[in-house]
């Protein structure tokens, strides 16, 4: 696998292209206590990849007794273009994917755009709705609202990290 991807590599440079390469996880008990976990074919595709992230799934997300998807974190491992080990949470709802309404409402939370109590979210004095699905619903319905939302999320993140 090393030989190939050394060749693999200066084609991928040059044609400015994208490999995504998806690998289990397998554990192994070393020692008494110990638990680490490895990938199956070496090490070679650790050496190459620019970017690792580990995808672990987290809790279910429920609406009633049905489970409508989960909560994923995905840590970047290693990182060669930009700051490893940040973990973002995302949702990830069966059927439909991630909703880009409540990454945005995520993203302002930590912003402090939008405010949270309790399971109430409000942005500029209004009320967007109680619970994340909901708030997601009136965004997908005002689209206005959202753009305006979505607009003050991607200025800041431009100012934090100097992108012009």
């Amino acid at each position: 696998m090393s030989e190939q991807l050394s060749k693999l590599v200066s084609k991928v440079n040059q044609t400015k292209t994208v490999i995504i390469s998806i690998n289990q996880v397998r554990s192994t008990m070393i020692g008494l206590l110990l638990n680490k976990e490895t990938t199956p074919g070496g090490s070679a595709l650790k050496f190459y990849s620019s970017v690792r992230i580990e995808v672990k799934s987290g809790e279910k997300i429920k609406e009633g007794y049905d489970t409508i998807g989960k909560k994923t974190t995905l840590h970047t491992v290693e990182n060669k273009v930009s700051a490893p080990y940040k973990k973002p949470t995302v949702i990830n709802v069966f059927g439909d994917g991630f909703y880009q309404e409540i990454d945005v409402v995520t993203l302002a939370i930590q912003m402090g755009v939008v405010k949270k109590m309790n399971e109430w979210y409000s942005f500029n004095g209004q009320k967007l709705g109680r619970g994340i699905f909901s708030v997601k619903e009136y965004l997908a319905s005002h689209q206005s609202v959202f753009e305006t939302l979505k607009n003050i999320v991607a200025n800041a993140l431009k100012k934090k990290y100097n992108i012009f």
